[in-house]
């Protein structure tokens, strides 16, 4: 079940709901302004409270943390498009390029409130594009690039269609990395927030980043590194871990924050960051020439379980 490992939001939330709800309706305005677009709906339905709830507590950090006007300004986009938007429904264009634009807010609030400090939003860089700045719980630099790629699709005689394409999400994994790769660092973390209602497989995104399982010998059979992962690429080869971050309704009220972490075993030292940077995550990391799953394995995870090997190929890294 998600609850064993995501956390309920009111289990770290630091502002009161009435504030929280008041601040949203203030920051986006009338929610006529938002017709015809999705977002009118999610910020009049009682039914989808538990979100406009979450997104005041985005911008109330966007406010704590002093980069909510020029977060107000990004919103603009989102607000131009619902008048006129391009794509109604499901893929509700305007609904996507909002969420888009808070997602880097959610990831401050969501970092911050378990451990990480806040340093600069979008700050100035010689080199590379970054998001956010955040100190880790050990206090080492971390720039953070946030993608929220992706949208939900509908169903057409029982199969999904223009949606929850994985090759989408892993797309917007590699170019956050190359964002990434000239950043100071020396943490470099990617965080995606696919918009989809169902979530990425976390072994989708294990294979992507490490690389798919095979045999070495008839005897052996694992990960090898033999290049064909992304972190041994140029710009993942710098990137500490990719996070898979999204906001789920549960049951019995709650509202879940679902957290999973592949850590790049490989990277230089300094960037190196142990499971617990990452409470109430599903974490993978490599631990005594295992890759291990901590807390637990998720569900579905076919390609990755736990205890998977990390193998060398004779003569080889």
């Amino acid at each position: 079940m998600e609850s064993k490992v995501s956390i309920d939001a009111r289990a770290f939330r630091r502002y009161r709901n009435e504030d929280a709800l008041a601040f949203a309706s203030h920051v986006l305005g009338d929610p006529e302004v938002w017709s015809p677009s999705l977002v009118e709906y999610r910020l009049t339905s009682d039914f989808q409270s538990y979100w406009k709830q979450e997104v005041g507590c985005w911008l109330l950090a966007a406010q704590e943390y002093g980069f909510l006007d020029q977060l107000h300004k990004r919103l603009g986009r989102a607000r131009g498009e619902a008048a006129h938007p391009e794509v109604t429904g499901p893929n509700d264009s305007a609904h996507r390029i909002l969420a888009q634009e808070l997602a880097g807010a959610m990831v401050v609030y969501y970092f911050t409130s378990l451990g990480w400090k806040f340093v600069s939003w979008e700050p100035p860089t010689v080199g590379g594009d970054v998001d956010v700045r955040l100190l880790s719980p050990t206090g080492v630099a971390a720039d953070v690039q946030v993608k929220a790629p992706d949208k939900p699709g509908h169903v057409v005689n029982g199969q999904r269609v223009d949606g929850e394409n994985d090759t989408t999400v892993l797309r917007a994994v590699d170019k956050g990395m190359r964002q990434l790769s000239s950043a100071p660092g020396p943490i470099r973390i990617v965080v995606i927030s696919p918009q989809r209602t169902f979530v990425i497989n976390a072994d989708v995104l294990a294979v992507h980043l490490l690389g798919k399982p095979r045999s070495l010998n008839e005897f052996l059979w694992g990960i090898v590194r033999d290049g064909s992962g992304a972190y041994e690429g140029a710009a993942g080869a710098l990137v500490s871990a990719v996070v898979d971050l999204s906001l789920l309704p549960g049951g019995m009220e709650e509202t879940l924050y679902r957290c999973t972490v592949i850590c790049n075993p490989w990277v230089p030292p300094a960037g190196l960051l142990a499971p617990e940077a990452f409470p109430h995550a599903r974490v993978l990391s490599l631990d005594g020439g295992k890759f291990v799953w901590l807390p637990e394995e998720p569900n579905r995870c076919h390609d990755f379980p736990n205890g998977m090997p990390c193998l060398h190929r004779p003569g080889g890294v």
